[in-house]
């Protein structure tokens, strides 16, 4: 018997797919949400399982997935030094772009990233970049530098520094 493939339009992160994998085979309690510090912590998540999401669907039962995604990608201070600048050494990270996805938008913020403490300095932003999925779905124009954008790219931006726990 064939299953019928299912389509689910939510945002998902990479992070979900371990709890999706912890709920599906049911060989732990489901797990906690990681709290902001980790250190007495034996085994938590960042995640959300899928698995409401996709008995949702089958169950034809409304279930919103998560309202925003978050990523993060490191770059060099001098990208040409590298012969591939997508991957530098841990020192040499001195920029990390932070992206912050909705339905509509993407928005990202290269800024200034210290790699001995691992943390961005949100004051110093190298560049931005803001695309508008309904109009854009291939992110060919950036948005960032419109006035009228402002607003978007404000609230996006509370969000991203906010971080998941808070989108």
């Amino acid at each position: 018997m064939l299953n019928e493939i299912v389509v689910i339009n939510e945002l998902v992160e990479l992070v979900d797919i371990f709890p999706t994998l912890v709920d599906l085979t049911r060989v732990s309690p489901r797990l906690e949400t990681c709290k902001s510090n980790r250190i007495n912590a034996k085994l938590c998540t960042e995640g959300s399982s899928l698995l409401p999401l996709m008995m949702s669907k089958i169950d034809a039962i409304k279930c919103r997935g998560k309202s925003a995604v978050f990523s993060q990608y490191p770059r060099s201070l001098h990208p040409s030094e590298y012969p591939n600048s997508d991957t530098p050494f841990l020192k040499d990270i001195k920029i990390m772009g932070y992206s912050i996805r909705t339905k509509t938008y993407r928005y990202t913020e290269w800024v200034e990233f210290d790699s001995r403490i691992f943390r961005p300095n949100w004051d110093h932003v190298h560049d931005r970049e803001l695309y508008n999925y309904a109009l854009d779905p291939n992110e060919n124009i950036n948005l960032a530098d419109r006035d009228e954008m402002e607003d978007v790219i404000e609230t996006l931006r509370r969000k991203l520094i906010m971080g998941w726990r808070y989108a």
